[in-house]
């Protein structure tokens, strides 16, 4: 794991981000969380390592998971990396009528972002999940639809939506090519 010098995690790094992301207030959050706002200043400075039980209610107030809360303090300490073209992953979705590359070297970071090829007269199934996307047409044109909303997106548009809206294009007549960043990753 990642480290602060002593062997522990930036996990008090995440929890302030995540904490003030959200907009809650230290005192707020520690009374959420039943602990002293102190004991909670600690945490967040990493100066305080907190029990099992006080990780899973931190998870809990930010509806993740103690692992993934791991992760993204091990994320924090990760060096940059280059994807080659010739080394990216290639994601499929069941249903899935276009490839998608990823263009990050794995999932473990902030951030998914994905590289798809649409083929023409294809459309996608419909998407829902938790965070926000992010688009941008790099070819082509495609009808999206973020709920009951059509956008007829083309070359050079982006759009941004929030993730738990259901989510597909459509009517994609030629190929297309459109550039996803997508936060939390969801794949």
């Amino acid at each position: 794991m990642g480290g602060d010098g002593n062997g522990g995690t930036r996990l008090g790094t995440v929890l302030a981000r995540l904490r003030k992301e959200r907009g809650i207030p230290l005192r707020d959050m520690a009374r959420k969380l039943e602990l002293s706002a102190g004991y909670l200043s600690q945490i967040e400075r990493d100066l305080a390592v907190p029990s099992i039980q006080t990780l899973a209610k931190i998870a809990d107030a930010f509806d993740t998971s103690i692992g993934r809360l791991f992760e993204q303090a091990d994320s924090l300490d990760a060096r940059p990396m280059v994807v080659r073209r010739e080394a990216r992953k290639i994601v499929l979705w069941r249903g899935s009528t276009s490839r998608n590359e990823l263009l990050v070297p794995d999932l473990k970071g902030q951030l998914e972002v994905i590289l798809s090829r649409i083929r023409a007269g294809r459309k996608s199934r419909v998407y829902r999940h938790h965070g926000e996307e992010f688009g941008y047409v790099l070819q082509g044109r495609l009808e999206f639809w973020v709920g009951e909303e059509r956008f007829e997106l083309r070359r050079g548009d982006a759009i941004r939506f929030p993730a738990m809206v259901p989510h597909w294009w459509s009517k994609c007549r030629r190929a297309a090519q459109v550039l996803w960043v997508i936060t939390p990753p969801s794949w």
